[in-house]
């Protein structure tokens, strides 16, 4: 397929666009709950059960394991998730969300589908499926590249 540069402008601007929406979500939610994007993102992971330990999440994040332990240390001090031994391996440590955590959790997703609701009340019902299918073709698209490098990798 021949992409013109006028479709590859209006395709920039348009991740452009996506990019700000992205920017000024994290921004409101930063300030709101006075914590980082990596904190916000492992209380995310825990609560859906993407990782469980410190090297998962580091994985994640895509940053080192001591990165990942700074930060779950800081969590863990706030009282947001606690750390227990792994029984099949003492050198693991097992992350869950404490009650506190779990709360936290419930109000970031509420607060995001919040915020996505106004932004969808100013679309149409064609835009709107229009979007959704948009940002699924996108999705799958680097899911499916990220795949692919991390198999060029192993």
């Amino acid at each position: 397929m021949i992409i013109s540069n006028s479709q590859l402008a209006e395709f920039e601007a348009a991740m452009d666009n996506l990019r700000r929406v992205k920017l000024a979500a994290r921004e409101y939610w930063l300030a709101k709950l006075g914590l980082s994007e990596a904190q916000i993102h492992i209380v995310l992971s825990l609560h859906y059960g993407d990782c469980r330990t410190t090297s998962e999440l580091a994985k994640v994040l895509g940053v080192s394991a001591s990165a990942a332990t700074q930060t779950t240390d800081t969590l863990a001090r706030r009282g947001l998730i606690t750390r227990t031994a792994d029984p099949a391996d003492r050198r693991v440590s097992r992350l869950s969300l404490t009650p506190a955590g779990e709360q936290l959790t419930t109000s970031i997703i509420d607060q995001r589908r919040r915020y996505f609701m106004e932004i969808m009340a100013e679309l149409t019902p064609d835009e709107i499926a229009s979007v959704i299918k948009a940002l699924n073709v996108l999705g799958r698209i680097t899911t499916d590249q990220y795949q692919q490098a991390a198999e060029r990798k192993s």
